[in-house]
């Protein structure tokens, strides 16, 4: 537990020391703080223009420092040569691997709770009240990013930083667009009777990660109700989907070549 927990804490500390990390950061500050901007052109609606682009930031620049931080996991470690000393240790791979994740997992929390605060100030300047709600849209983002991260770290071991990038955002965007290929599966089953064409895109969309579920952006905007236990689910859909990343990601590291 001790190795595992060391390589995490160093892996926030050298994250959250990140330029990249801290711009990206700032940027998704400022374009939070953006939202007053389109608010005061709006006319009544000034709270749910905040309430809704902040949502909004905070999932787009959520991603980015997932991508930014997760592709650079073991690649920066083999570059740095500081991971031939760490596996020198009694630290196994899939500890290394591990710490290197909850480690990101921890700056993403950071970073997320961070952007979170600074919109719940913006609402209560909008009206004057706190938007409970919308933390619960926060938390759905930080489980979306946490199932990213796993991702991330599975593409870190098996390709480049610039290759890892592009998997990473592509699954990412193939997860959110799920309902078209159930769309696109549906006319080549029915309407033009090719059961044959359909079968990989079947396949793809039992295999790839839902990201289009923990879009509750629009519920907590307008004061919807959400199914009962659909959090619960939300929660135990991202840990489980990203336990067997992960472990995907050990494999595929313990039989990486390192020299």
């Amino acid at each position: 537990m001790r190795p595992l927990l060391s390589v995490a804490i160093n892996t926030f500390r050298e994250s959250a020391r990140s330029r990249v990390l801290l711009t990206i950061a700032l940027l998704a500050v400022l374009m939070i703080i953006s939202s007053l901007v389109l608010a005061a052109l709006s006319f009544g609606e000034e709270r749910k223009i905040v309430a809704d682009w902040g949502l909004f930031c905070i999932s787009v620049f959520g991603v980015a420092i997932t991508v930014a931080v997760g592709i650079q996991l073991i690649h920066k470690e083999v570059d740095r040569k500081t991971l031939y000393a760490v596996l020198a240790k009694p630290v196994g791979r899939t500890t290394f691997l591990l710490g290197k994740y909850l480690g990101t997992m921890a700056v993403l929390t950071v970073a997320v709770a961070a952007m979170a605060v600074v919109h719940q100030g913006l609402m209560i300047y909008a009206g004057g009240a706190l938007e409970p709600r919308l933390l619960l849209g926060s938390l759905a983002i930080l489980l979306t990013l946490l199932l990213l991260s796993a991702a991330a770290t599975f593409f870190s071991t098996v390709s480049s930083p610039v290759l890892s990038g592009m998997f990473t955002l592509a699954l990412f965007l193939a997860g959110r667009s799920l309902h078209s290929m159930k769309y696109m599966i549906f006319k080549l089953e029915v309407v033009y009777d090719m059961p044959e064409a359909a079968a990989p895109l079947k396949l793809l969309y039992y295999l790839l990660p839902n990201f289009a579920v923990f879009d509750i952006d629009g519920e907590m905007v307008h004061g919807l109700a959400l199914p009962e236990g659909y959090l619960l689910f939300l929660t135990v859909y991202a840990v489980a989907y990203s336990a067997v990343l992960l472990a995907a990601a050990s494999l595929a590291f313990s039989r990486k070549d390192l020299s």
